[in-house]
């Protein structure tokens, strides 16, 4: 069976968003110890954009049954950091 998308985990980029920042005080904080194009550089890669590969796996199921129950499933999982999400719920719809 295949996914039905492929996305960025948010758990990764809490993760990713947490080392850039760990690596901005760090680089900050040598500013004017260091030679200046040293600290430039370093500047330049803390301060660079976060990249996230699309590691997480999402599947649904959405549908309604002939007695007009609708249901939804979802559950994502990414293949960088274990995170794990799962959703399912039942809805029944008024019927005249």
């Amino acid at each position: 069976m295949s996914a039905d998308n492929w996305a960025w985990c948010p758990q990764c980029m809490k993760h990713a968003e947490a080392t850039q920042q760990k690596d901005i005080v760090d680089v900050e904080a040598v500013y004017g110890t260091i030679p200046s194009e040293e600290y430039a550089k370093r500047r330049e890669v803390a301060y660079k954009d976060i990249e996230l590969s699309t590691s997480m796996r999402e599947d649904w199921e959405v549908g309604m049954n002939l007695i007009g129950e609708f249901s939804v499933t979802f559950s994502a999982s990414c293949s960088d950091c274990g995170f794990r999400f799962m959703f399912e719920g039942k809805r029944q719809a008024d019927l005249e």
